[in-house]
C-alpha cells in the first residue's frame, strides 16, 4: 500500500470566516490550465450559468502529445462535452496487447475485444477538441500565470504574471502535476508527491513496423521498452521506462543526460531496442520524467480547490490520468449548479464524491508498473514474474471471449456513478 501523506491543515481562521460570510453566489471563477480538465471545467461552468476565465502559461493551445486509452466511464464526460463522436472520428478503439519476456522473446498476447468501447485518441486532439467547445463562450488568457492567490470573506484576490490583479469568487486549479495553485495554496509539492522510482521516456515515431492497432511491451529486470500504434496506425509511440532506487527527485533536466539515461539502460537488450533507441536520439519533441503521482487527503480549501493531475495524478503513463480530470471536473461543475454557487457545499460535496473513483485509479498504478518493468529483487523471481505475467494474459483473453473483464483497471473505473445535472443548464 503507498505510504500515507500528510494531511493538507487549513487555515482555522480563514476557513471560519469563509464559512459565515456566505453572502452571494459565485459566479466568476478562474481556472488555471487548458489541458484536459480545464476546458471541460469552463465549458459546464458556462453551460451552468457561470462566468469562468481560463488562465494558461503556454502561448496557445498545446497539440500533439501521447496516447490515450480511455475507458468507457470516461465517455459519458465527453457525451455530456457533445464531441464524443468527434473524439471517435480522430481516435481508434482497444488495441491488442502482446507482452515479449525471457531470452527467447517469449510472447503471450490479449487480443482486443471486438465489444470493448474503449477510446484511443491523442491527448492533444482530445485537449483541442474540448478547447473549441469553450473558445467562443469563455475567456481565456494565453501567456500568463497566477503568481499569488489571496483568499478573503468575499472572495480571492489573484495576481499574474502580466495582467493586473483580478477579483474572483473561486480558483480551481487544474495546473497539472506541477501545480501553482496547489503549491500557493496547500504547500509545497514534496509534500503531496509520490515518487514511483522510475523514469518515463515517451515521442512518437513512424510506424516502421507495420503493425496495426498493437501495443507490444518487452519487459525486463527493472526496465521495459514499448511500442504502440496510435490511431490510424501511421505512427509508433515509442515508450522506455527504468526503475530506479535513486533519491526521489525531478531528475535530469538536460536532453542529452535524459537521452543518456535510456540508452545506458537499453544498448545491450535486443528486440527493438537498437532502432528505437536511434529514433529515440533523432527526436525533439518528446516527454520525459518522473513517474510520480499527486495524494492529497483533501484537494478543497476555502474557495480554491483542485481538479485533475493538480489533485490527484495517478500515473503519466495510462488514461488514467484523463478519466480524473474528466470526472472531476463533470462533479466539480455539477455540484456548483446543484448548491445554487454556494461553495461551502459544492467543493466538500466534490470531494467526497469523486474521492473513491481518484483512489481506484491511483492503487491500480503499481500494478501497471510492475507489468511493463519488473522491480523484482533478483533474477528468480524475475523469472517468476514473467511466467505469472504471461498467464495472466493468456487467463484475462480466454476470460474476454466470454464476455468477462480479468485485467482490474476496468473494476477500478466502475467506483463512480455520474450524477444527471442536466436540469442545471441555463445556456
Amino acid at each position: 500500500m503507498p505510504a500515507a501523506l500528510p494531511t493538507v491543515e487549513l487555515d482555522r481562521k480563514t476557513t471560519s470566516e469563509m464559512e459565515t460570510s456566505v453572502t452571494s453566489r459565485v459566479q466568476n471563477v478562474l481556472i488555471s490550465g487548458c489541458g484536459v480538465a480545464g476546458p471541460a471545467l469552463a465549458y459546464w461552468l458556462h453551460r451552468y450559468g457561470f462566468t469562468p476565465t481560463v488562465v494558461e502559461r503556454a502561448p496557445q493551445i498545446r497539440t500533439g502529445g501521447y496516447r490515450l486509452q480511455l475507458d468507457a466511464i470516461v465517455q459519458e464526460p465527453l457525451n455530456r462535452l457533445g464531441i464524443l463522436s468527434e473524439a471517435r472520428a480522430v481516435g481508434g478503439g482497444l488495441v491488442s496487447m502482446r507482452l515479449i519476456s525471457g531470452p527467447n522473446n517469449r510472447a503471450a498476447t490479449y487480443p482486443a475485444s471486438p465489444s470493448d468501447t474503449s477510446l484511443a485518441i491523442r491527448r492533444g486532439d482530445l485537449s483541442e477538441l474540448i478547447y473549441r467547445r469553450s473558445k467562443d463562450t469563455v475567456e481565456y488568457i494565453f501567456g500568463d500565470a497566477i503568481t499569488a492567490i489571496e483568499q478573503r470573506p468575499g472572495g480571492a484576490r489573484v495576481e499574474f504574471e502580466h495582467a493586473p490583479a483580478r477579483e474572483f469568487d473561486l480558483v480551481i486549479g487544474a495546473d497539472g502535476l506541477h501545480s501553482t495553485v496547489r503549491e500557493l495554496v496547500f504547500g509545497t509539492k514534496d509534500r503531496f508527491l509520490r515518487y514511483m522510482d522510475s523514469y518515463l521516456f515517451l515521442t512518437a515515431i513512424d510506424n516502421y513496423l507495420g503493425v496495426r492497432d498493437l501495443l507490444t511491451v518487452r519487459r525486463e529486470h527493472r526496465r521495459g521498452s514499448a511500442l504502440t500504434t496510435f490511431p490510424g496506425n501511421e505512427e509508433l509511440e515509442l515508450l522506455f521506462m527504468v526503475r530506479t532506487h535513486e533519491p526521489p527527485g525531478p531528475g535530469p533536466r538536460d536532453e542529452q543526460t535524459q537521452k543518456q539515461l535510456m540508452d545506458s539502460a537499453f544498448a545491450a537488450d535486443g528486440w527493438e531496442a537498437p532502432t528505437m533507441l536511434h529514433k529515440m536520439w533523432d527526436a525533439s519533441d518528446y516527454y520525459f520524467g518522473r513517474v510520480a503521482q499527486v495524494r492529497m487527503d483533501r484537494w478543497v480549501q476555502g474557495r480554491v480547490a483542485l481538479v485533475g493531475d493538480a489533485g490527484y495524478c495517478p500515473d503519466p503513463m495510462t488514461g488514467a490520468g484523463t478519466a480524473s480530470a474528466l470526472v472531476g471536473a463533470c462533479v466539480l461543475a455539477g455540484e456548483l449548479a446543484a448548491a445554487g454557487g454556494d461553495h461551502s457545499i459544492a467543493l466538500p460535496s466534490y470531494q467526497s464524491k469523486v474521492a473513491k473513483f481518484v483512489r481506484g485509479n491511483q492503487d491500480f498504478v503499481d500494478t501497471s508498473l510492475d507489468l511493463f518493468a519488473s522491480a523484482a529483487k533478483d533474477d528468480k523471481r524475475f523469472r517468476m514474474e514473467n511466467l505469472m505475467y504471461s498467464g495472466m494474459l493468456r487467463a484475462a483473453a480466454l476470460a474476454a471471449r466470454f464476455g468477462v473483464d480479468a485485467t482490474g483497471y476496468s473494476r477500478a473505473t466502475k467506483q463512480i456513478q455520474l450524477p444527471d445535472y442536466s436540469q442545471y443548464v441555463t445556456r
